[in-house]
């Protein structure tokens, strides 16, 4: 199983607001692992 995260910082005051790529990815990871983890896939 593989995923992706996309993400994307459209404006300086996105950026400003905790919205940089490092932090949507940040909060993304975890998401990701646990949907995979519910469907069953235990090897990420």
């Amino acid at each position: 199983m593989k995923a992706v995260i996309i993400a994307r910082v459209s404006t300086e005051e996105q950026k400003e607001a905790n919205n940089s790529l490092p932090a949507q990815i940040a909060r993304l990871t975890p998401l990701v692992y646990g949907i995979l983890w519910s469907y069953g896939f235990r090897t990420v």
